[in-house]
């Protein structure tokens, strides 16, 4: 769902994501909430960090080592848009 505008995040496109996310992998998996997003964090070798998207979910601004990323203002900007789709397809924004 990388670069789709929010307005595709239909009720029932978020209710169908969260099924096939409790099917393949199990409840506990769920996911609370679904952060529209232009690019994601990647680093030179095309991986992405995963680390550095714990830290954005968590709102810890404290990064430590960015040198391995490809473009840092994928981060800056997954901190400033912090735009959320409940559960129940309700837009949420959660200020910084």
């Amino acid at each position: 769902m990388i670069g789709e505008d929010l307005q595709k995040f239909s009720g029932s496109r978020v209710m169908r994501t969260i099924a096939i996310v409790e099917d393949e992998i199990g409840s506990f998996a769920r996911p609370e909430y679904f952060h529209h997003a232009s690019a994601l964090p990647k680093t030179r070798s095309g991986k992405t960090s995963r680390r550095i998207l714990r830290k954005i979910a968590a709102n810890d601004r404290d990064l430590g080592d960015m040198s391995t990323l490809i473009e840092e203002a994928a981060v800056y900007d997954l901190f400033n848009s912090k735009k959320f789709l409940n559960r129940d397809g309700n837009l949420r924004v959660e200020k910084t």
